[in-house]
């Protein structure tokens, strides 16, 4: 039996010496923890939500036409993290609150856990970043995007993000496994031990991604209002009208105003994205940094905040028009 089973340490969650503490704490528990919490059914319902329109959006994705090919893996990507997520990871954390904060399963399952609970995080986290990169690339240099990225391209990307999640996570849960974890009641990362390694996560793995997405957005908002300032007014009233051989106006070319709908639509898209990621999740993630700088969070607000970040998975596969009909038109037809 693995010596760091729940099952065998007195010291452990799973088990403790004292008959009556453990019945005035599940009694407690049972009547004024979790399943008395109004945040409980909230974050159940989400998790479910989560997986229902994740998974909808998949089954639509590939579907719909308004998406390009070579964009289609980036959102694939974002809403396989929510739903890696979804699935393998919050079950494990409701179970851990359902437990009042006690970790009744082996230590190796608390080693998944941690896993999914980094891994995963820093996955969605980068999903969104490669989108605004993107978004930045094909808005900046759009001759070079339109030459250059291709379905390749966004494989390598996608794959390259999830190796650099990785690279940064797996080393210090490696070593909290192997030397630092403390055998007790919680399944938690000993921020004691690797506090510089924390810190570097939390800063540059999930804090930096939230600033770069946003900064990157602020400059593409001021890049396109000065090239409306700055475009000559001949070609503004070529786009508008053409004049025809009866001498009446036309209608633009239809590739141009295809085109001119396409980039209005994915500027639209990117907007509510960054908007909707800034205000979901930096709350969180500031809060985890001062948690990790030793700063107490009332218990409350850290579940508030954890609903917070599960809405943003919600959101994402709804954001677009084209994927919110496709998503509709896939539940008809399965009803």
């Amino acid at each position: 039996m693995d010596d760091r089973s729940c099952n065998n340490a007195t010291t452990s969650g799973a088990h403790w010496s004292n008959a009556t503490d453990n019945s005035s704490l599940d009694y407690a528990c049972l009547h004024y923890s979790y399943w008395g919490d109004p945040l409980a059914a909230i974050e159940i319902a989400a998790m479910v939500l989560v997986i229902v329109c994740n998974t909808a959006g998949l089954a639509s994705l590939y579907r719909t036409t308004a998406i390009s090919g070579s964009f289609k893996p980036y959102i694939a990507n974002l809403l396989l993290a929510n739903l890696a997520m979804a699935i393998l990871e919050n079950p494990l954390d409701i179970l851990f609150e359902l437990s009042c904060d006690r970790w009744t399963l082996s230590w190796a399952a608390c080693d998944f856990f941690l896993y999914c609970n980094y891994v995963f995080a820093g996955w969605e986290m980068h999903a969104h970043l490669l989108i605004t990169v993107n978004r930045l690339w094909a808005m900046i240099f759009p001759y070079n995007y339109r030459h250059r990225h291709t379905m390749t391209t966004s494989f390598v990307l996608t794959t390259g993000a999830f190796i650099y999640v990785h690279a940064w996570i797996l080393p210090g849960l490696v070593r909290d496994s192997l030397f630092f974890r403390i055998m007790g009641r919680e399944c938690e990362v000993n921020g004691d031990a690797q506090r510089p390694w924390q810190l570097m996560v939390q800063t540059f793995l999930f804090l930096a991604p939230i600033a770069f997405v946003a900064g990157s957005y602020v400059c593409l908002v001021v890049r396109q209002r000065m090239r409306l300032k700055t475009r000559p007014d001949a070609p503004e009233i070529e786009l508008q009208s053409r004049p025809t051989d009866n001498g009446t106006s036309g209608e633009a070319p239809a590739a141009l105003k295809k085109t001119r709908r396409q980039n209005s639509r994915a500027f639209f898209i990117l907007t509510l994205l960054t908007c909707s990621l800034v205000v979901t999740w930096t709350p969180y993630q500031v809060c985890q940094l001062l948690q990790i700088g030793g700063v107490t969070v009332n218990d409350d607000v850290v579940g508030a905040l954890d609903v917070l970040w599960i809405i943003q998975s919600i959101l994402d596969p709804l954001l677009s028009t084209s994927i919110v009909s496709d998503v509709r038109t896939v539940f008809v037809q399965r009803h």
